[in-house]
């Protein structure tokens, strides 16, 4: 039998997804069987995370490492670009434990596992049920004074000792060992912030349940992905931001000296998202209009690399236009009231969920590999550098570049917003580029960068399987078009929340 590719069904045994129905768009009706089957319910079970032992587990230059890639198994780490290796050491429950485990309610944490989401009551009931002694609160500094976050105290006071913990900005690995050292011995973590905290968080329970983190303080490759399991205490993820999606999914960013590298795996995926309007509510219009232009992006670009007929093809055509209808609102002045924050937020989050990814290439985003390192190039935000990439990321499909995905298919899901939009963009402006600029997300200070230099980096950092049958011209000539873009602003664009 012809071994079947990404798009493949589930294997047998894993349950299918099915979606959360807050989670679909306001109107959406039911997108056939397939995404709808009941998944079952586990039971309690003990998440052990167990440290492994042996050699060095960092990848070097044309080797495998010291402790070959079965040992970088047992540490819970696996470079992106090697497949998994069975190891046929069996695990030994609560050998090498560097944290208290705790018994956790929880949906299975295989490929593609995401959080489930929450309103402010299920995630208060959530806690209490757990009759925690000791919860870590991590906040970010910035917003402890946040009426929001008075709520998510309020929450934590069912515990006997809150232990408050301010963090700001985006994390390194040595911040995400210290924050680890903190969390230890904690029944529970809440952690409630933008973006960056969060995954400083997610990174440090891993890191606090045996993940050794070498291999991400020595990677060259800008993806590290950990195969240990979920462990350590339960993780509550509270975000005060829209857009990144990381309360739901099991990817982090950290700084590596003066680069950033994505670490993924199933020991980063928090145990619930609580989605709270209160909590967004300080969001000034400028923050949300990247934030659902991100959401835009990351529902766009899978949907042009992806085959037709998907069950998440609905999903995404109605997305689309929810989100753009909440940017327009936002643009004409209006002021979202709480049930509306909460329908953009579980928005923005929905990208990430299997329902959204069925029939989907893992790695169709390349645009946000681009993105990514031009960010780390000229300083500005993630969002600033995907308005520069996507216009030119679609030019280069519309001239006939398939591996850029389907122009038929980006069409067809772009018109959708273009007629919420006024008619954003035409064959001569692509409408990403157009709808930047009419939500002033895109870049505006006159912005130069070494092309040579970051298209050398993002193929080194990004190739096999990210970037697979993208030549060194494809990434030039988009970097070219985004420098370009850069080149002619007028401002600065403000740095968004990693």
């Amino acid at each position: 039998m012809a071994r079947r590719g990404p798009a493949a069904r589930p294997a047998r045994g894993v349950p299918r997804h099915r979606p959360d129905r807050r989670d679909l768009p306001a109107g959406h009706h039911r997108a056939g069987r397939a995404g709808h089957r009941r998944t079952p319910r586990p039971a309690d079970r003990r998440h052990d995370g167990l440290a492994g032992r042996g050699g060095d587990p960092v990848q070097r230059a044309g080797g495998a490492g010291r402790c070959g890639r079965a040992g970088r198994r047992r540490h819970g780490l696996l470079p992106a670009d090697r497949s998994p290796v069975r190891s046929r050491e069996p695990r030994r429950p609560g050998h090498g434990l560097s944290a208290p485990t705790t018994a956790v309610r929880s949906r299975p944490r295989g490929p593609g596992a995401h959080a489930a989401p929450v309103g402010a009551r299920e995630a208060a009931r959530w806690l209490a049920a757990r009759e925690p002694r000791r919860i870590a609160f991590v906040v970010d500094a910035g917003l402890r004074d946040a009426p929001g976050i008075a709520g998510v105290r309020e929450w934590c006071e069912v515990a006997d000792d809150v232990v408050e913990l301010a963090v700001s900005g985006l994390g390194s690995v040595d911040d995400a060992q210290h924050l680890a050292a903190r969390l230890d011995a904690s029944d529970v973590v809440v952690a409630c912030g933008g973006g960056s905290v969060l995954d400083r968080t997610k990174l440090a329970r891993a890191v606090g349940a045996g993940v050794d983190v070498r291999a991400i303080r020595h990677a060259t490759a800008g993806h590290v992905r950990l195969t240990l399991p979920q462990g350590g205490p339960p993780l509550l993820a509270a975000p005060t931001t829209i857009g990144t999606g990381s309360e739901r999914n099991g990817n982090a960013v950290t700084a590596v000296g003066d680069r950033r590298v994505l670490v993924s795996g199933p020991a980063l995926v928090p145990d619930l998202a609580v989605i709270d309007g209160r909590l967004t509510a300080s969001l000034d219009r400028t923050a949300w209009l990247a934030g659902l232009y991100e959401a835009l992006a990351r529902t766009i670009e899978p949907f042009a690399g992806g085959r037709a007929g998907s069950a998440a093809d609905q999903l995404a055509l109605a997305s689309v236009v929810r989100l753009a209808q909440f940017g327009e609102r936002l643009l004409a002045g209006e002021t979202l009231d709480a049930a509306s924050r909460e329908e953009a937020a579980r928005l923005t989050g929905l990208s990430h969920t299997p329902a959204m990814q069925q029939g989907r290439d893992p790695f169709s985003f390349r645009s946000w590999y681009l993105a990514h390192e031009l960010a780390t190039a000229t300083g500005l935000g993630k969002v600033a550098c995907l308005a520069a990439v996507l216009p030119a990321v679609a030019d280069r499909s519309r001239s006939g570049q398939a591996i850029w995905g389907s122009h038929a298919r980006r069409q067809a899901i772009v018109e959708r917003i273009g007629a919420v939009a006024g008619g954003t963009g035409d064959d001569a402006e692509p409408v990403m580029g157009a709808l930047a600029r009419r939500w002033g997300v895109a870049a505006t200070t006159p912005m130069r960068f070494d092309r040579d230099a970051v298209t050398d980096r993002v193929l080194s950092a990004w190739g096999t399987p990210h970037l697979e049958g993208v030549s060194h011209d494809e990434v030039d000539r988009v970097l070219a078009a985004a420098q370009a873009a850069l080149a002619g602003g007028t401002g600065r664009a403000p740095h968004d929340d990693c």
